[in-house]
């Protein structure tokens, strides 16, 4: 009973999404690869999705502002390192979360993984874009559950974990 009190009281407050991304003024999309591992009754993956009217709280909101209010700490990682050394600290990120790696390019900067829920084993897909910047480099991420709805903030979590680890 404790752990189901603790699931419900969890899944109270977090939003009813799952998708969340650090960029959604440029969001970031999958592979054909990744979409074909999704299956055709997966989620969407939109550059600009909105929640349902039927959704309590956030009905009919875009998921980028709900995103922003749930979800504060996955925003947009800029480096000090170069795109390359930045690029290896994140797929070293994603592969000490237990990801699976589906595409890793690091001429193009981009890494693809999936991942599946401890409790329920719910999957995941999460992507990964490094670029260069005046900086060094910019990072973003973006994690999208593959079933619809909310995911207990599973997402967030996981996209604010990878941001971390590749800080180091």
């Amino acid at each position: 009973l404790a752990v189901l009190f603790l699931a419900t009281g969890v899944g109270g407050r977090a939003a009813p999404v799952g998708d969340v991304a650090t960029d959604w003024k440029a969001p970031l999309g999958f592979s054909e690869a990744v979409l074909a591992a999704r299956g055709e009754v997966a989620a969407p993956v939109l550059d600009d999705p909105s929640l349902p009217v039927g959704s309590e709280l956030f009905a009919g909101r875009r998921v980028a502002e709900v995103n922003a209010e749930t979800c504060p700490a996955a925003r947009t990682l800029v480096l000090d390192r170069t795109p390359a050394d930045a690029y290896e600290a994140a797929k070293a990120a994603v592969q000490a979360k237990g990801l699976k790696l589906v595409t890793d390019d690091p001429n193009d900067g981009r890494i693809e993984a999936a991942g599946a829920s401890f409790w329920y084993g719910m999957k995941d897909d999460l992507v990964v874009r490094v670029r260069p910047d005046s900086a060094g480099a910019r990072v973003d991420v973006r994690s999208i559950a593959r079933d619809a709805g909310g995911d207990l903030g599973r997402n967030c979590g996981r996209v604010t974990s990878v941001l971390k680890a590749i800080q180091g």
